[in-house]
C-alpha cells in the first residue's frame, strides 16, 4: 500500500510543479481523499472478513 501512496504522489508532485501551486495544491488534496477512500474501503473489507454473516449477505432480523 504504501508503495502506491508514493507513487501517487510523486505523480502529483511532477503534475503539481507542471501546473503551479494552486493546481498542486488541488491534486494533493485529490491524493488525499483518494488515499483516506482507499484505506476506508480496504478496513471495511477487512471487517466483512471477520464477520462471516456480513460478508455472505445475511442479516439478523
Amino acid at each position: 500500500m504504501k508503495l502506491s501512496r508514493l507513487a501517487v504522489f510523486g505523480a502529483g508532485y511532477v503534475l503539481g510543479t507542471r501546473a503551479g501551486r494552486e493546481r498542486y495544491a488541488q491534486i494533493v488534496a485529490l491524493v488525499q481523499r483518494t488515499a483516506q477512500l482507499i484505506e476506508e474501503r480496504q478496513s471495511a473489507g477487512l471487517a466483512r472478513a471477520d464477520d462471516p454473516q456480513q460478508a455472505s449477505g445475511h442479516t439478523a432480523g
